[in-house]
C-alpha cells in the first residue's frame, strides 16, 4: 500500500507541507540536508507523488492521446514508437485509444475518455471524417488540440499529411522508366473513388497508360476486430499467390501498405513468382523493418522521423495559440521520397504470361 505524506512527514519530524512541497519541487527555503532526509524517507517507502493533485489544479494533464485503427501495421508501430519517444523529451506522456476502423461505438469511448482526461491534444490517424460524429468533433476541438494524421478529413482542425499525388507520381515514373507499361494496384478498399485509387489513374494517365479494372487486387479490410490480423494476413498471402497463378496479369504493383506488399510478395513467391524479375512492387509509406526483408521494398512516403518532428512542431504551435485564445487551423502536406530497393526491376519478357 502507497505510504501517506503524513507518515512520511512524522518520520522526518517535519510539517506535511513542508515533505509535500519538497516531493513536487516547489521552491522553498529549505535546506539540502531536510531535502535529502525528505527524498531518502521517500525511497526507502516508494513513495510517488500522486498526479491528481496537479491534474486537478491546472485543469490538463500532461499528456496527449493517439488514436490509430489498429497497432499490428508496422507503420504504426514505428509512428507510435517515435511519438512516445519525442514526447518524453517534451515531458508529456502518452495516452493510446484504438478503436476499430468502422466501430463509431468505440470510437466515441476513446474520444470521450480522453475529454474526461484533459488532454493537452489528440493526434488522430484517420481519412475518415465520419469515424467522429459532428457534436463530439465539435467538443474535442473546443476543449483541446486536434491533428489529423496522414489525412486531413476536417478543414476546421490541424493536420499533417503526406502529398498523396506526389507519390503516385514518382511510384508510377520509377516503373515506367524501369519498363513496365502495364500497372496494377494492391489495395485494401475496391471503392473506385478512393483518393489512392484515383490519384494512380491520374498518374497512369498523363504516362499514356490506364488503370484497368482487373489489375486492381485488394484485400478488403475486415469488419470485426475479432482475429482480424491474422485474418487479413492469410487473406493477402493467398491474394498473392492466385496473382501468381493468373496468366494475364500487370508487370508491376503499386501497394497501398507495406505490410500489404509483403504479405502479399510472401503469397506470390510461395506460388514460384520471382521479385522483381516477375514482378515489381513499389509500395507507400517508408519504414526501416520493411528494407530489411528477404525482398526489401522500394517504397516512396515521408521518413517517419520527419512526419513526428513536423507534426509535434505543429501541436506546440497549436497549443500556444491556444493558451493566447487563438485557434490555428494549418494543415501542412509533407513531400514524400523514393528509396528504391530490391523488389523493383526492368520488366522482362516473362513477366505477363505465366510462371
Amino acid at each position: 500500500m502507497p505510504v501517506a505524506i503524513q507518515k512520511l512527514a512524522e518520520e522526518c519530524g517535519l510539517a506535511r507541507t513542508t515533505v509535500r512541497n519538497i516531493l513536487s519541487s516547489s521552491k522553498g527555503a529549505y535546506s539540502e540536508e531536510t531535502r535529502q532526509r525528505v527524498l531518502a524517507a521517500a525511497q526507502r517507502h516508494g513513495y510517488y507523488p500522486s498526479r491528481l493533485p496537479k491534474l486537478l489544479r491546472e485543469r490538463s494533464a500532461s499528456a496527449v492521446g493517439l488514436i490509430f485503427p489498429n497497432l499490428t501495421d508496422p507503420y504504426v508501430a514505428e509512428l507510435l514508437d517515435m511519438f512516445t519517444r519525442e514526447l518524453v523529451k517534451l515531458d508529456l506522456e502518452v495516452m493510446v485509444g484504438v478503436p476499430h476502423w468502422k466501430s463509431h461505438e468505440e470510437a466515441r469511448k476513446v474520444y470521450h475518455s480522453f475529454l474526461s482526461w484533459h488532454l493537452r491534444a489528440f493526434l488522430v490517424a484517420t481519412q475518415q471524417s465520419d469515424i467522429i460524429d459532428p457534436e463530439d468533433f465539435q467538443q474535442i476541438i473546443r476543449s483541446t488540440v486536434m491533428i489529423s494524421l496522414n489525412g486531413n478529413p476536417w478543414p476546421e482542425c490541424c493536420a499533417v499529411y503526406p502529398d498523396r499525388e506526389l507519390a503516385a507520381k514518382l511510384a508510377v515514373k520509377h516503373l515506367v522508366d524501369l519498363g513496365h507499361r502495364r500497372i496494377g494496384q494492391l489495395a485494401y478498399s475496391p471503392l473506385p473513388d478512393h483518393v489512392k485509387t484515383q490519384t494512380l489513374k491520374t498518374e497512369l494517365t498523363g504516362q499514356g497508360l490506364t488503370l484497368l479494372p482487373q489489375d486492381i487486387w485488394t484485400a478488403a479490410l475486415p469488419d470485426s476486430p475479432e482475429k482480424a490480423p491474422e485474418k487479413l494476413a492469410m487473406d493477402i498471402f493467398d491474394l498473392g499467390r492466385k496473382f501468381a497463378r493468373t496468366p494475364d496479369r500487370p508487370t508491376a504493383m503499386v501497394a497501398w501498405s507495406e505490410s500489404l506488399a509483403c504479405r502479399f510478395i510472401s503469397g506470390f513467391l510461395a506460388e514460384g513468382g520471382r521479385v522483381p524479375r516477375d514482378l515489381s512492387v513499389v509500395t507507400y509509406n517508408q519504414t526501416q523493418s520493411f528494407g530489411m526483408i528477404p525482398v526489401p521494398l522500394t517504397a516512396v512516403g515521408v521518413p517517419i522521423d520527419r512526419f513526428v518532428e513536423t507534426t509535434l512542431a505543429l501541436m506546440l504551435e497549436a497549443l500556444a495559440a491556444r493558451k493566447n485564445e487563438e485557434n490555428l487551423c494549418r494543415q501542412i502536406q509533407l513531400e514524400p521520397k523514393l528509396r528504391v530497393r530490391q523488389s523493383t526491376g526492368p520488366t522482362t519478357v516473362l513477366a505477363q504470361g505465366a510462371i
